[in-house]
């Protein structure tokens, strides 16, 4: 959308009296032959905000014959200084977990389990698991997913 700049109001100021040639354009003051050249109105002002400066220059006789307008940007056209704002951010790293387990039913306590297992920063885990009891030996393989809780 479109940005409206209300700059404040003024007096528009008194016109110059310049001369002008067959074509509207403006004759310099030393090769000005009134017999050659027709007499019109100058107005000239400009106008200015905190952010922005507008020039306008319009030649009148009895019509508008000629306007011209201009700006300036207050702000600067180049960045001459940066400032780095340094934000820490959680980065997921890889590691490996020491791993235990006790099982069995209700008649019987039959499995004690000692284990590694390594999860990677990518959300895969690999582990290894030997029971002492049972003198049994288990690999595992495994996917990190994240739910969405509402």
């Amino acid at each position: 959308a479109p940005i409206i700049v209300q700059l404040p109001r003024q007096d528009v100021p008194e016109p110059r009296v310049i001369y002008i040639d067959s074509s509207k354009n403006i004759v310099v003051n030393s090769l000005v032959d009134t017999t050659k050249h027709l007499s019109a109105q100058l107005y000239q002002d400009s106008l200015e905000d905190e952010n922005l400066t507008l020039y306008y220059s319009s030649v009148i006789d009895g019509e508008l014959l000629q306007n011209k307008l201009d700006y300036k940007l207050k702000i600067p056209t180049r960045i001459t200084k940066t400032v780095e704002i340094s934000k820490p951010y959680p980065v997921s790293v890889s590691s490996i977990l020491l791993t235990g387990g006790i099982g069995g039913n209700v008649n019987q306590f039959s499995s004690v389990r000692l284990g590694l297992e390594f999860v990677s920063a990518k959300g895969w885990a690999l582990g290894d698991d030997y029971d002492l009891l049972q003198k049994v030996h288990s690999m595992r393989l495994g996917v990190r997913f994240k739910a969405k809780v509402k």
